[in-house]
């Protein structure tokens, strides 16, 4: 997505750069681990996973469903493999960082135009969202996906903050996957990605409406 006027281009850059210089300045050498993204966005999911976990326990009267609460044994069995998972990435993401010092990403000193920030994470979202539809689609099209692959997104009887992570290891590898397709098809600028993925993991949890005035419950 090209400007092509230099004088608008260069003033569009402007308001992403300050906090693109402070970013690879204050987390130099760790920001440019190939799988920095994922640290983030895994730390600030399970933050938001533990509160709403915190606000089910203790009966929050702003839940939707009143009739239907998790019990500790549901959301640790939801949790728990979640966060082992987590956890492995995690260490395998930052010993490649360590071992392989080659591998380490080379950012580029400006952050994307404002614009072009926007453009990209909007088309992210579309693409990847069309692909997680008939993702979901197909699981419930082709009877053995849905008897022996989606089957396990459907075991939850109570909407709970981990309930959206619920997924047999194949269906979340493809979750993955369709939502990396868009960041290599438009070679989005690596701020973008950041933003994009932290975003995406905090569309999985499945909070049920805790923890906002009741005259949001229903947005």
């Amino acid at each position: 997505l090209e400007d092509p006027s230099p004088a608008r281009h260069a003033m569009d850059a402007r308001y992403l750069q300050p906090a693109w210089a402070w970013l690879t300045r204050a987390l130099h050498p760790y920001i440019t681990a190939r799988f920095f993204a994922g640290t983030p966005a895994i730390l600030s999911f399970v933050a938001v996973c533990l509160y709403f976990s915190y606000k089910d326990l203790t009966g929050a009267p702003t839940k939707i469903q009143h009739d239907y609460w998790p019990s500790l044994g549901d959301m640790a069995r939801a949790a728990l493999p979640q966060l082992a998972v987590y956890a492995a990435l995690l260490a395998l993401s930052w010993a490649d960082f360590f071992a392989m010092p080659s591998g380490r990403l080379r950012l580029p000193s400006h952050a994307p135009p404002l614009r072009l920030f926007v453009w990209e994470l909007c088309a992210s979202f579309v693409v990847g969202d069309f692909l997680i539809y008939w993702e979901h689609r197909v699981q419930h099209m082709v009877p053995y996906l849905r008897r022996n692959i989606h089957s396990v997104h459907h075991e939850y009887s109570a909407v709970f903050s981990w309930a959206g992570g619920w997924v047999h290891p194949f269906e979340d590898f493809l979750a993955v996957a369709c939502q990396l397709i868009p960041a290599w098809l438009f070679a989005i600028h690596p701020l973008t990605l950041w933003i994009f993925t932290i975003l995406c993991f905090h569309l999985c949890p499945s909070s049920g409406f805790i923890g906002f005035p009741p005259s949001l419950d229903y947005l």
